[in-house]
């Protein structure tokens, strides 16, 4: 698996810059402190909360106008039957999927985003509130890319 770094949705400074000194708190939105607060206190032993999530998964390939390698953004309603396991509903510019099968093992996460047409399958870490790793459509390995979810609100 690649760095997860390359897929997460915001960027870390590289080494020579020089180290931002983050937002106080107090010039967050409510709605920024409340994500910051539960990305920050998240343990990978707790259940990750069902509702609605979102994210996105990159594709090297060019489609339906977009040049290869752009984003393509996920909204999902996910829902966690415990700790490690869940389904969920959701669109994305594809059109709509559900997830099947998803577990969490650990800090590795798997499932299979099912279109009814065709399957994709993804492969992944939970690091702390967010998921993220790499898919492939379950009848061609080769056509592949990165992901990221995490919840909305």
């Amino acid at each position: 698996m690649e760095k997860l770094e390359t897929v997460v949705p915001f960027k870390s400074p590289s080494p020579a810059a020089p180290i931002p000194k983050p937002k106080s708190t107090s010039m967050l939105s409510p709605a920024e402190s409340k994500e910051l607060s539960y990305v920050l206190h998240s343990k990978s032993s707790q259940v990750l909360p069902s509702g609605l999530w979102k994210g996105y998964f990159v594709d090297n390939r060019a489609l339906r106008g977009k040049s290869a390698g752009s984003k393509w953004l996920i909204d999902v309603n996910m829902t966690f039957q415990s700790r490690d396991q869940f389904t969920a509903r959701g669109s994305d510019e594809v059109g709509s999927f559900t997830f099947k099968n998803g577990k969490i093992t650990g800090s590795k996460v798997q499932f299979i985003k099912d279109y009814g047409k065709h399957q994709v399958v993804y492969e992944g870490q939970v690091l702390g509130a967010q998921m993220m790793g790499r898919w492939w459509l379950r009848t061609n390995r080769n056509t592949k890319g990165d992901w990221a979810l995490w919840p909305a609100g």
